[in-house]
């Protein structure tokens, strides 16, 4: 019995029971039909390219940026490129999918709703050229620069993928593609399936966001936010239920529980996408993207990292000086004396 036949046999019965049946099994098959079309989409948008050449004139080996050490090698499954630290040349801090591309681009057009401080983006991917090659491979100006072509379904286009040191411990990297029409850049590269991230700014419900698709935009965060049927009412109401996602300071930096770690600069909409088992892929909407790899043995050691880039809080009152009034300062302490266990009282001068 197909399954349109199954609820018309349900509705023609005419009992409260046999139309919940009915109702039930119509939304078995909506969904299922979704599920499957959202897998086929996302399968067909993120199915990985091949590093279809790497030219005779590019050597493999190990290659100083720094205190980094950038190797391109040919193992039994591929070429890959790697990075690490020269301290530790043995821990990969960033590697590419052996035999796989790690710099993609297409063509997209999005379209963005908003309604009370929420947004919808949807985005309209076409020309995609997800495989690569390696034709080149220099040092320019104290950076290590790739070079070569990106294909696909119409003719090539070039692109650059650069590495150059900020300091001991942040290996820049910035990918650009020369035809700007291409207006989203995408990195890949390798991750295993025990490996968690962590990060992305403020993120209310899920603490490891490995096997999620993170989008980096900066919005109100909702009400329910996915909880059913809060988040339907709000967004009856206001459009204003929210995801799992939606956050008011998303940032596009994580950390991982293998210590590797690694940010955007970009300011435009990006998105990281963590549910394959084995690669990350970061999207940007733009023809360049632009970020840092950090190295470092801790999570307090990446997050110092990062926010030498990002900036830090100063210090409420610094000693010797401080712009905040010498009675706030002392409120202050005094609160934290109170609530370590002090009695003594604290007034106002």
């Amino acid at each position: 019995m197909s399954c349109g036949r199954g609820i018309e046999v349900f509705a023609a019965q005419g009992t409260p029971a046999g139309i919940k049946a009915g109702f039930w099994l119509a939304v078995v098959v909506v969904v299922a039909t979704l599920a499957a079309v959202l897998f086929v989409r996302w399968d067909a948008r993120f199915a990985p390219g091949s590093l279809v050449e790497v030219s005779r004139g590019v050597q493999p080996g190990a290659r100083r940026v720094g205190d980094f050490v950038v190797v391109l090698e040919d193992g039994r499954a591929g070429t890959v490129v790697s990075v690490a630290h020269a301290s530790e040349p043995g821990r990969d801090l960033w590697s590419s999918v052996p035999g796989e591309s790690f710099v993609s681009a297409a063509t997209g057009e999005e379209t963005v709703e908003e309604r009370n401080g929420h947004f919808s983006v949807e985005d309209e991917v076409g020309d995609p050229h997800p495989d690569q090659t390696i034709d080149a491979l220099r040092k320019r100006d104290g950076a290590l620069v790739f070079s070569g072509r990106l294909l696909g379904g119409s003719e090539g286009v070039g692109y650059t993928l650069s590495f150059s040191a900020e300091d001991a411990d942040r290996l820049r990297f910035e990918v650009e593609v020369d035809d700007p029409s291409y207006d989203r850049v995408y990195l890949t590269y390798a991750t295993w399936a025990e490996e968690r991230f962590f990060g992305f700014g403020t993120q209310y419900t899920y603490f490891d966001l490995k096997g999620h698709e993170v989008p980096i935009f900066v919005q109100e965060q909702g009400i329910g936010r996915g909880l059913q049927p809060l988040t339907w009412g709000a967004d009856w109401r206001a459009g204003a239920g929210g995801d799992p996602y939606t956050s008011y300071a998303s940032v596009p930096h994580y950390l991982t529980s293998e210590m590797r770690s690694l940010f955007l600069e970009n300011y435009e909409y990006s998105s990281f996408e963590l549910r394959d088992e084995e690669r990350v892929r970061v999207e940007v909407f733009s023809p360049r993207m632009e970020g840092q790899i950090l190295n470092g043995d801790t999570p307090a050691e990446l997050i110092e990292e990062y926010t030498e880039y990002a900036g830090r809080m100063r210090p409420f009152c610094p000693p010797g000086y401080s712009p905040t009034p010498s009675w706030a300062c002392r409120a202050a302490r005094g609160g934290c004396a109170r609530s370590a266990g002090s009695s003594k009282p604290w007034t106002r001068p």
